[in-house]
């Protein structure tokens, strides 16, 4: 189990239905693990000892509803561990501003093989005393003091994971692929993890004090080129890594793009904005101000067709008002990918508001470039 900023990632018992209680602790319960990521954002912890029975046990309330019961190793352990998830909890809370919860992986473990590698690997991916940045990295745990947290053993036990995923289940490769890349970028003592998370500390300090200045367009030129090499080079190491994996599956080295560029952006990200932010600030007050001036805009004003100015008078929205609270997220998308996705995600909203307007009516109107163009300009007015 790894407790970090924001989520809890561990090896949660589970099948591939949904149990019970009762039946997801039982000790003689055919051991079936998945790998999960919990979101803690506004969740609760609770002691799960009167409604499962069990004398060490409690359960994770999210806010989406779901409930994950875990069982402790003794009284102590059990408070240790509440009082870790509660304080994690109530400080993403307080840093954390609203956003998409996180996707749970759903990568299985079953049998003998679950049990065995459930009960090597507690100690060792337990963490919840280290902070994600907390220790210097330098290839070598013990060269900053720190004990080294996996073993070469439990990195090799986690690679091939990816291929028994894969091979029992091709249909969700897709899912299986991402989740898997994810894991092994978080954990600083894989190779791939090590690459990153060097990366992110050593970019950090080479550009600490640029942060404070005004960029010139070069300087932003240059620091993008880098992190552009990084991504790339950091997707070739990836695909080579799991070369053998991923060969039979043809997306595979886009969704390692997708990942990367995840994981480098959640880091970087606030940095990278700031250069551009310090460098047009004259620029965006500007546009902020011209776009003041067009707030009260209508479809109509646009040049927008009639069929599509979507306009009912007992509407307590404004039209297309799915696709303008979706544009008002991208300043919450770290990576071009997400950022992409969200305006793809808008045409589609504006499509789908027109087709629920004109539902069950003989005329629909078509939408084309010609009709998206206005209609997504009036969007980003409202957004």
């Amino acid at each position: 189990v790894v407790l970090e900023e924001g989520m809890l990632m561990c090896y949660d018992a589970s099948g591939d239905t949904e149990p019970s209680a009762d039946a997801a602790l039982a000790s003689d319960a055919e051991p079936s693990f998945e790998y999960t990521l919990i979101d803690l954002r506004d969740a609760t912890v609770c002691d799960a000892q009167k409604s499962c029975g069990r004398l060490f046990a409690f359960t994770i309330e999210t806010a989406s509803g779901a409930s994950h019961f875990f069982l402790a190793r003794s009284t102590a352990n059990k408070e240790e561990w509440i009082g870790d998830i509660e304080h994690n909890i109530a400080r993403t809370n307080a840093a954390i501003p609203e956003s998409p919860a996180l996707a749970t992986l759903a990568m299985s473990i079953e049998g003998a093989e679950a049990d065995e590698f459930a009960a090597e690997s507690f100690d060792s991916l337990s963490s919840s005393k280290f902070n994600h940045f907390d220790f210097e990295v330098t290839g070598n745990a013990e060269e900053d003091g720190r004990e080294q947290e996996f073993t070469n053993n439990d990195i090799s036990a986690l690679d091939k994971l990816l291929k028994r995923h894969l091979s029992r289940h091709p249909q969700d490769s897709a899912n299986i692929i991402k989740d898997h890349l994810r894991m092994v970028l978080e954990l600083r003592d894989h190779p791939l993890g090590s690459l990153l998370h060097d990366f992110v500390k050593k970019w950090k300090e080479e550009h600490y004090f640029t942060l404070y200045a005004t960029p010139s367009d070069q300087t932003i030129s240059e620091t993008v080129a880098s992190v552009k090499s990084f991504v790339q080079d950091l997707v070739v190491a990836c695909y080579k890594h799991y070369a053998y994996e991923l060969r039979a599956f043809p997306k595979s080295s886009a969704l390692c793009l997708e990942v990367v560029e995840l994981m480098v952006f959640a880091e970087l990200h606030p940095y990278l904005f700031k250069f551009y932010r310090k460098r047009y600030e004259a620029q965006d007050v500007a546009h902020h101000n011209k776009v003041k001036m067009f707030i009260t805009l209508t479809p109509a004003h646009l040049g927008v067709p009639q069929q599509c100015w979507l306009m009912d008078p007992d509407a307590k929205t404004p039209p297309y008002f799915h696709a303008i609270e979706l544009l008002k997220t991208l300043p919450e998308m770290r990576s071009p990918f997400e950022k992409i996705q969200c305006l793809v995600d808008v045409g589609a909203a504006i499509c789908t508001a027109i087709e629920e307007f004109w539902a069950g009516s003989d005329t629909r109107p078509t939408v084309g470039g010609d009709e998206l163009l206005p209609i997504f300009t009036y969007v980003i007015l409202k957004s």
